[in-house]
C-alpha cells in the first residue's frame, strides 16, 4: 500500500469519527476547511506544497462536477478532496485534455487523494463525485499540491 493510500485510509477513519451523522458542529464550509488542512499537513510531510486557491462547493447525493486545474508537465502533483460530516463517500478522478483518465481514487471514504505526473502542461479536469451524501446537499473542499 502506497504512503498516500495509507494516509487516505487513516484520514477517512479520522474524518468519519469526527462528525457524527445528524450532529454537525459547524456549517459545512467551515467544516471542510479544517478537514482539508489535515490532508495538507500529511501531504506536506511527503514534500508537497499547496497550490492556492482551494476550491469547493456543494453537491446532491450521487452528483458530480468538474473543475479545471492548470498544471506543468513533468511535475509530481497530488489532488485531495474532503467532504462534510454528512458525506460518507467522495470520489475523485483526473482527466487530461482528451478525457483520458490520469488518476482516480474511487475507494469508499470521506476523503480522496490522487498522485500523478502530467505529460504536458495545460489544463486537467478534476471530477468530484459525492457518492454517498446523507443530507440533501453535502459540501466538499479540494486542494492541489505539487512536489
Amino acid at each position: 500500500m502506497s504512503r498516500v493510500r495509507r494516509m487516505v485510509v487513516i484520514l477517512s477513519a479520522v474524518l468519519s469519527a469526527s462528525g457524527a451523522f445528524g450532529q454537525p458542529a459547524r456549517s459545512a464550509p467551515q467544516e471542510v476547511g479544517p478537514r482539508l488542512d489535515m490532508v495538507a499537513a500529511q501531504l506536506a510531510g511527503g514534500g508537497y506544497r499547496e497550490l492556492p486557491p482551494r476550491k469547493g462547493g456543494a453537491l446532491d447525493h450521487r452528483r458530480s462536477e468538474r473543475l479545471n486545474l492548470n498544471l506543468e508537465a513533468g511535475r509530481r502533483y497530488a489532488v485531495a478532496v474532503v467532504c462534510d460530516a454528512f458525506c460518507r463517500d467522495v470520489d475523485l478522478e483526473i482527466f487530461d485534455q482528451t478525457n483520458n483518465r490520469l488518476a482516480a481514487d474511487m475507494q469508499a471514504g470521506p476523503a480522496a487523494v490522487v498522485e500523478f505526473r502530467p505529460r504536458w502542461s495545460g489544463p486537467v479536469s478534476v471530477r468530484v463525485r459525492l457518492y454517498d451524501c446523507q443530507a440533501s446537499v453535502c459540501a466538499y473542499g479540494l486542494g492541489a499540491f505539487v512536489r
